[in-house]
Formats: C-alpha cells, sequence, structure tokens
C-alpha cells in the first residue's frame, strides 16, 4: 500500500523501532518479578541507553524484535521463579506469554530464543536445587500453542524449498 515501498528504508526500520520499544517495556515488566516499580523502570532506561538497543532500534534487521521475544521468554521464566518462591499460583496470561515469546522467536531467528531461556532455565534450576518451579510454564497446551504457530510456516517453506531452506540454515547458518 505503500508506492515505491522497496526503497522506503523507513517501511524496513519500522519493526526494530518497534522491537526495542518492546523491549524496553519487556525489561521493566520482566524486572517487577525481582524488583520494585523504580528498580524495574531503572532498569528499562538503563537498557535503552545502551548503545546496542539504540543501533538495533535503527537497523532494519530481526534483531530488536528478537531481544523483545526474548526479554518476554526470559521474564515469565522470572515471574515462575518468584512465584515458585512465594508459593503463589502462576498466571496463566503469564505461561501464554512464555509460549508465544518461544513461538516468535522461533520464527524470527530459529532456536536461539529457546537457547537464551534453556541456559536462564538451567541457571536457575541449579540456584533453586530444583526444577519443580518450572512445571507451570509447561502446561498441554503450551507446546500446541507453539505448534499451532510455527508448523504452518515450516511447512510452507519445507513446500515451497523441498528441504533446501533447513540444510541451508541449519547445516550452514546456525552451526
Amino acid at each position: 500500500g505503500v508506492s515505491e515501498a522497496r526503497t522506503q528504508i523507513w517501511l524496513y526500520r519500522l519493526p526494530s523501532l518497534l522491537g526495542a520499544l518492546v523491549s524496553l517495556i519487556a525489561t521493566y515488566w520482566a524486572g517487577l518479578a525481582f524488583l520494585t516499580r523504580r528498580s524495574a523502570f531503572l532498569a528499562a532506561i538503563l537498557f535503552g541507553s545502551t548503545l546496542l538497543i539504540g543501533v538495533e532500534a535503527r537497523l532494519a534487521k530481526t534483531d530488536a524484535v528478537l531481544c523483545a521475544v526474548s526479554i518476554g521468554a526470559l521474564g515469565a521464566l522470572g515471574h515462575a521463579l518468584v512465584a515458585s518462591i512465594r508459593g503463589v499460583a502462576l498466571s496463566q496470561r503469564v505461561v501464554l506469554l512464555f509460549w508465544l515469546s518461544m513461538a516468535l522467536g522461533l520464527l524470527i531467528k530459529g532456536p536461539i530464543t529457546a537457547v537464551i531461556v534453556f541456559f536462564a532455565a538451567l541457571a536457575g534450576w541449579w540456584g533453586r536445587g530444583s526444577r519443580d518451579w518450572l512445571k507451570p510454564l509447561f502446561p498441554l497446551w503450551g507446546p500446541l500453542v507453539l505448534l499451532l504457530i510455527v508448523l504452518p510456516w515450516f511447512v510452507a517453506i519445507m513446500l515451497k524449498s523441498g528441504g533446501d531452506f533447513f540444510t541451508a540454515s541449519v547445516g550452514q547458518d546456525m552451526l
């Protein structure tokens, strides 16, 4: 709907800017699991003032959006840990955010978000001496949400490329 869209760089930079802004909001929300409102706000402001997020907000790449969904998943992980420590139930909205973030991360950059969350969960498991705090994040419907979101894309790209996309992306790019 935009004339000469291929030459309008702002169209491609807009997702980066939105991803950076959502990253700041997600940082604040994630911080609320562990910090006071003021400290969580400060964490978001400090994150927003870094050179890296400032650059990523201006580039026409997927990294700022990947950052936002990764922080969303990590924030959900943090909220799950704190809910376990406090002995309260984890909100189903947090669980849904976790699985939506994981799915979007998978669509954006493959397993990067999952790897980040895996190592953070491993650290939490080691720190708590138990993995029980992770159980509320894994209801039966969680992986189904992920599959409903990512499976159509994987099937479409498999049919379109005949499997060459996965060979190139996993065999060359990722490794």
